[in-house]
């Protein structure tokens, strides 16, 4: 699975780059490396650059800056190597990121690690011209060993399914915690009379510090109108659990 999401390409450069994200349990004060596979998919060769810059969040979205613009940023403890090599078609290379911890950090610090690749060809004036290309980011999340805490908030959802579809609905949650923490939902749904008519398994959603996403639960099973009790559990971070039990309403059916 690649980093659909964080890739801009142009002019069809086709490579890989994994992991997409990472986490790393880091000590304070030590060293860590981490390792990156960089792969041509094309038949083109490529020039890759790789880099790490700052990695945030805007409200739901990602958002990337130079080393030291965030206040969690760990990109400043990185040096890369290689930082420039060449792929011929279907070669696959490694690129190390070598980090130095600083001594007095606790919680979590983000960073990502960027790689651009560009096809080259011959110059028709001599040498190497480089083609516009295009770039992966894989995520990095750091824990400084298990400092930090998690803690999820979740707000009152929002129903967006009319009668007659499966349930559509958006949980809005808040990672409250000083670490990043992944979510899933684990829930049933009941009618009125407490039978069973949909089960919601939603894994995998990223927080990080302070952020808030929106959270979809779909069910599959069509609905008629009414009130049904949605009663269940979101699970993150190290087995921890956030019970839910809430109605949701879907309105009227429309006039026959």
């Amino acid at each position: 699975m690649w980093l659909v999401a964080l890739a801009h390409v142009a002019w069809a450069v086709e490579f890989s780059v994994a992991p997409v994200q990472s986490e790393l349990v880091v000590a304070p004060g030590s060293t860590v490396t981490h390792t990156l596979q960089v792969q041509n998919q094309g038949d083109q060769v490529l020039s890759v650059r790789t880099y790490v810059w700052d990695w945030w969040y805007d409200g739901p979205s990602h958002r990337f800056e130079p080393p030291g613009t965030f206040e969690r940023s760990a990109a400043g403890w990185f040096t890369v190597f290689p930082q420039e090599l060449q792929l011929n078609p279907g070669e696959v290379a490694k690129v190390q990121l070598n980090g130095s911890i600083p001594k007095d950090i606790e919680a979590g610090w983000f960073a990502v690690a960027f790689v651009e690749a560009h096809p080259v060809q011959d110059d028709p004036v001599g040498g190497m011209q480089l083609l516009p290309g295009g770039r992966i980011g894989s995520l990095l999340m750091l824990r400084a060993g298990r400092t930090g805490s998690r803690t999820l908030e979740a707000a009152a959802p929002r129903v967006t399914s009319a009668p007659g579809a499966p349930l559509d609905a958006f949980f809005d949650l808040t990672d409250k915690g000083d670490v990043h923490t992944f979510v899933e939902l684990r829930a049933v749904l009941r009618d009125a009379k407490g039978g069973v008519v949909d089960r919601l398994d939603v894994r995998g959603m990223r927080l990080l510090p302070g952020q808030t996403r929106p959270l979809e639960a779909k069910g599959t099973t069509p609905l008629a109108a009414g009130d049904y009790e949605l009663v269940g559990s979101f699970v993150y971070g190290d087995d921890q659990v956030l019970p839910v039990r809430t109605v949701l309403h879907l309105g009227t059916d429309a006039p026959q």
